[in-house]
């Protein structure tokens, strides 16, 4: 009996050394497989943050060209509406000259006709 219990708990510590071998390799295969996900999972973060960075600066250039094109907009819009109120002068000017053309020659007609009327 007493060879019966020795080889019992020899069997169990074995099984035991046995287990503990087992979860020693499944620990080291679980560490392993943790570095590589870790070592992945950085790459692809490197990746995306190098991409996202290309497209920050992408979108930075689009905008300070955007921004170029509002300014010489904007200016062109300031010299045209200076051009617009510069014509609008000329305009009333040609106007008021018309006026007093239209005033000269009405009193040169009547002036020719009191003449002609003398005559």
């Amino acid at each position: 009996m007493a060879s019966e219990v020795s080889s019992l708990l020899r069997n169990q510590v074995a099984e035991r050394a046995s287990a503990k071998e087992e979860a020693s390799i499944l620990q080291a295969e679980l560490d392993s497989r943790t570095r590589r996900l870790e070592t992945k999972n950085n790459e692809l973060q490197s990746v995306l943050e190098k991409k996202l960075d290309r497209r920050s600066n992408d979108w930075s250039l689009k905008l300070e060209k955007y921004q170029i094109e509002q300014h010489r907009l904007r200016e062109r819009a300031r010299e045209l509406a200076e051009q617009n109120v510069s014509l609008q002068r000329e305009v009333s000017s040609f106007n008021e000259k018309e006026v007093d053309n239209r005033i000269k020659m009405s009193f040169s007609e009547k002036h020719l006709e009191d003449l002609s009327k003398r005559i």
